[in-house]
């Protein structure tokens, strides 16, 4: 999504609780945003949640679908609102989705108070915020990559998939201003890479640290593939993307590309 740096914020705006240093802003262009409500220096821990549903990955689509379910019947109904409330994929993706697709399914087939709709709803809802991490015990990198629930259930890898509330408020953005780290005991720790003044978004990368520096091209259709969104940030709409630039060495200030001589 782009910044919105100088965002004006009234108290009727902000969903996000008045202890934390950001608030949950509807737009008319990118949904429900998450916006700092006060100025926030690098290195603060904005926010640690526990996610509103765990799911158990499983690399075949009748495992995966059933575990949805499962997961979804469990749910309590103040979780299960807030978990329906979130934003759905608006394209398709190689995700869940897609997934159930694959999967003919009756109301009969389905827990108590789980409906065919109410997959094929939390499909997209999980294909747009879906989240996945290491299970508790296992060493993994700690840095959680929301990507694709389905696509991400690889036999060789002991992880869970996770969707959060106030996270999933979080925009892309190819320049972050918020890292994750994920803990399977302590759920989802956000925290700012640099300063952030009153009214900009808070964002962080759907992207691994890997395909992060990939060119423009490259992460733009990964995100259209997972995700189902061209990004607008403003790596993504620079004429000059400054993470495969150099710092210029006569002024030692601006950024130089590599060209021919």
């Amino acid at each position: 999504g782009r910044s919105v740096r100088g965002f004006a914020l009234a108290k009727s705006d902000v969903e996000a609780g008045p202890c934390l240093p950001f608030g949950v802003v509807q737009t008319n262009t990118s949904g429900k945003i998450a916006v700092a409500t006060r100025y926030v220096p690098a290195g603060t821990e904005i926010l640690r949640e526990m996610p509103l549903m765990l799911l158990r990955m499983d690399p075949s689509v009748q495992g995966i679908v059933q575990e949805v379910a499962r997961a979804l019947s469990l749910l309590t109904p103040l979780a299960r609102g807030e978990l329906m409330a979130l934003c759905e994929a608006t394209s398709a993706s190689a995700g869940l989705e897609s997934a159930l697709s694959c999967v003919v399914l009756s109301d009969d087939e389905l827990p108590t108070g789980v409906t065919a709709a109410d997959m094929a709803k939390v499909a997209r809802i999980l294909d747009c915020n879906g989240f996945v991490g290491p299970t508790a015990g296992e060493h993994h990198d700690p840095h959680a990559d929301p990507l694709s629930i389905y696509a991400s259930g690889d036999p060789g890898q002991d992880v869970q998939g996770a969707v959060y509330n106030l996270c999933s408020r979080f925009n892309h953005s190819c320049a972050p201003n918020v890292s994750k780290h994920f803990d399977a005991a302590e759920g989802l720790t956000l925290r700012t890479f640099c300063d952030v003044a009153r009214g900009e978004q808070l964002t962080f990368s759907y992207l691994d640290y890997a395909g992060l520096l990939r060119p423009t091209n490259h992460r733009r259709e990964a995100l259209r593939q997972g995700w189902g969104f061209t990004c607008l940030c403003s790596r993504c709409t620079s004429s000059a993307d400054e993470m495969r630039t150099f710092r210029c060495p006569r002024c030692g200030v601006g950024a130089v590309v590599a060209g021919p001589a």
